[in-house]
């Protein structure tokens, strides 16, 4: 459970379906340059906990990373950045920089290696992406000065720009990819029915219906335009044949809603307590644990202090593991400041 599951939809939805391994995989088959494809041993995409994004973009951002093996030897990270906000962001490829540097930073601390990184960035906005892909557009420098800039470019997948045949080549990752195309847009309710159709084949499986009730919940709640009673009907009419899976599956989303509607403030109020408990309770083994490696002392008020800046509970963990791992107290406030 996270902060943003609860205020931000978008993020939730994002990490659910295309941070499955198996949606990942079909997703880097289809769109990343065919020669990276064939390199990257993709039976063994794994995530990487953990988010690079800063705290105060995390609303209108979300990142996924996965670390794979190279067939030519080696392994390579791919970062991928989802875009939520409403119109196209000039400074992407700057925040994108920073996130790779924060990457390579923490895999240095852990293998004294840098891996390569292919960064991604996914937009759902309505207006057409053309912001910057390559960091060096966003300097102001003559020619001569270029050379000494960093340079690269990520890959970038305006859903916009891909039409929807496309987009649904795979039922899993189409359904993920078309979802994230509409929810911020009228036509939603256009093309309900054709994103419901390709849960037909899915719906003999468990996880089927655990990604169906996920799209539900997230149209519902980013879909604010399309009325329930819309979607109830275009379900029905794509899955005639679910019979009593699709009419259980609408009654308990159906009823969910309803329950959580009448519930939100004391669920939110409950959950935020639940978070914040779970933040102290890692601050504090945090420092118990650096109290018992290397002792008490003035240094370790000042991690205290700054602990408590830390909000993510992902991050907290993260911290908590390199606590038990670091040789000193000093290496351990160096990796801390330069997380926050």
């Amino acid at each position: 459970m996270s902060e943003k599951s609860l205020s931000n939809p978008h993020d939730r939805f994002f990490k659910q379906t295309i941070g499955r391994p198996e949606i990942a995989r079909v997703f880097l088959r289809q769109f990343l340059p065919p020669p990276m494809v064939q390199d990257m041993d993709l039976s063994t995409l794994n995530p990487v906990r953990g988010t690079f994004v800063d705290r105060s973009l995390r609303e209108h951002a979300s990142d996924l990373l996965f670390r794979v093996s190279r067939r030519s030897g080696g392994s390579a990270y791919v970062y991928l950045l989802f875009e939520h906000k409403s119109v196209p962001d000039d400074k992407t490829a700057w925040q994108v920089l920073r996130y790779m540097m924060r990457i390579w930073e923490r895999e240095w601390r852990r293998t004294q290696a840098f891996a390569p990184i292919v960064p991604i960035v996914v937009y759902h906005g309505q207006r057409q992406w053309n912001a910057a892909t390559n960091f060096v557009e966003l300097v102001d420098a003559p020619p001569l000065y270029r050379p000494h800039m960093p340079q690269f470019s990520y890959v970038l997948y305006d859903l916009s720009q891909f039409d929807d045949a496309t987009l649904k080549q795979d039922a899993l990752l189409g359904i993920a990819l078309l979802v994230l195309k509409y929810a911020v847009r009228d036509e939603l309710r256009d093309h309900l029915r054709d994103i419901f159709v390709l849960f037909g084949e899915l719906l003999t499986k468990e996880t089927g219906l655990e990604y169906l009730e996920t799209v539900l919940r997230y149209i519902s709640m980013a879909g604010s335009h399309v009325e329930e009673e819309e979607i109830v009907e275009a379900l029905r009419e794509a899955l005639p044949g679910g019979g009593e899976t699709v009419a259980t599956i609408v009654d308990r989303w159906i009823e969910q809603g309803v329950r959580q509607g009448l519930q939100q403030g004391l669920q939110q109020g409950l959950q935020q307590g639940m978070l914040q408990g779970m933040r102290e309770g890692r601050r504090e083994s945090i420092v118990t644990v650096l109290r018992a490696r290397f002792g008490e002392g003035p240094d370790l008020e000042r991690v205290a202090q700054q602990l408590a800046q830390v909000e993510d509970l992902d991050e907290l963990q993260e911290l908590l593991t390199l606590a038990a791992r670091v040789d000193s107290l000093n290496t351990f406030i160096t990796a801390l400041e330069g997380d926050t």
